[in-house]
């Protein structure tokens, strides 16, 4: 059965944040969901708890003070960007304005996001990790489309915890949001574990919309023509540093790396602020890739880009757990950098990659991740 077209879908991400990853998966499902036909736009919903970091507690507990320690860190980090890095936030309003269509209203409230509810017939989940209580807030029933009513469906499409389980507290509530949606995609195994010992249902695994989309030519910004190593890692800790300056010494090239007001760590890479597109520019035209981003591995794949994925060490080796999953999903565990494994810098340059054998499993991907939403979208006729 084919869904009626065209349907009016209202998409719930994190399609705000200044992360190039977070703006991309949002760009790549609404320009899918509009390529099959429908009127699909981004919901501008804006939590302050996110913007603004929220409310501050009185410090009677641990707890507390790990809540404030993080309001007031998101305070600060706003007011920096403001003064020291209003050129980087620009680069992301502008790409919006450009290439995202939002609803004619930013929202900030669950009783908004009712007022405009039925206006859709679908409400989509995802993708990004919508489903990670931050501390400082809990669960959002808004990424459960909880304001919509039953005659609108609420659809996950790759939704993510990001992390294996939720803290027992949230349990009841989460039991109780994930009962009332009409369809569950999410993007890791761990996400359907978690549901089906919630739930009883069975999720489907459902890939980041990224690998919906196999042109990305409309978005695409520029990048110089000389050679370079492209550096792009979201932290910085350990022997990730100096594993980009043996690559870029092997291959004798300079190394880049996009601004980040954020960072904290230091880099032998030259900074450059860099638009959502000009960062699909930069991997699409460099000679080699560095990456520990999920994303930044995803985008190497989609343009065969010759790559190394860096595993985090410490106490954050449990957030490589996706990136190693895309791999072994692609055949290309032998990009896999562990910094306490064997693997080493000549070893990866010394392989090619088999893009031929890689190109099938992306189309595997992409027809899997249509599939769904064709099939969950067909329900709504049903």
């Amino acid at each position: 059965m084919s869904p009626r077209l065209p349907m009016k879908i209202g998409i719930l991400t994190f399609h705000f944040a200044e992360n190039y990853g977070a703006v991309m998966q949002a760009y790549a499902l609404m320009a899918h969901l509009r390529s099959l036909g429908h009127d699909a736009e981004l919901i501008d919903y804006r939590p302050r708890y996110m913007t603004h970091g929220g409310r501050l507690r009185i410090p009677t507990s641990r707890r507390n003070l790990k809540i404030n320690a993080q309001v007031l860190f998101i305070k600060w980090a706003n007011l920096k960007t403001k003064l020291l890095s209003r050129g980087f936030a620009d680069q992301f309003t502008e790409f919006q304005r450009q290439h995202l269509i939002l609803s004619e209203r930013t929202l900030t409230s669950h009783d908004e996001l009712r007022h405009v509810a039925d206006q859709y017939h679908a409400v989509v989940c995802g993708s990004d990790q919508i489903w990670n209580p931050p501390l400082r807030y809990g669960l959002d029933p808004a990424y459960f489309a909880a304001f919509a009513p039953p005659s609108v469906r609420k659809i996950a499409y790759a939704a993510s915890f990001g992390r294996s389980d939720i803290e027992e507290e949230y349990h009841p509530r989460l039991r109780e949001l994930l009962l009332q949606m009409d369809d569950l995609g999410v993007r890791e195994q761990s996400g359907i574990d978690l549901i089906d010992r919630l739930t009883g249902r069975k999720a489907i695994l459902t890939p980041d919309p990224t690998f919906l989309l196999n042109d990305y030519s409309r978005i695409m910004g520029t990048a110089e023509s000389e050679e370079f190593l492209f550096a792009y890692v979201l932290r910085g800790q350990g022997l990730i540093g100096e594993l980009i300056h043996k690559f870029g010494e092997k291959l004798k090239i300079k190394a880049v790396t996009p601004f980040n007001p954020h960072q904290r760590w230091k880099l032998d890479a030259e900074q450059r602020t860099l638009s959502p597109g000009d960062w699909l520019a930069h991997i699409r035209r460099a000679r080699f890739v560095v990456t520990n981003s999920f994303h930044g591995t995803v985008f190497c794949i989609l343009f065969q880009k010759p790559f190394v994925a860096i595993g985090l060490d410490g106490k954050k080796r449990s957030l490589s757990g996706r990136l190693t999953a895309l791999l072994e999903q692609m055949g290309l565990m032998d990009r896999w950098l562990d910094p306490s494994g064997e693997t080493t810098v000549d070893s990866i340059l010394e392989r090619a990659i088999d893009w031929d054998a890689v190109m099938p499993r992306i189309s595997e991907l992409r027809a899997s991740g249509n599939r769904f939403l064709q099939e969950t979208l067909a329900r709504i006729d049903a």
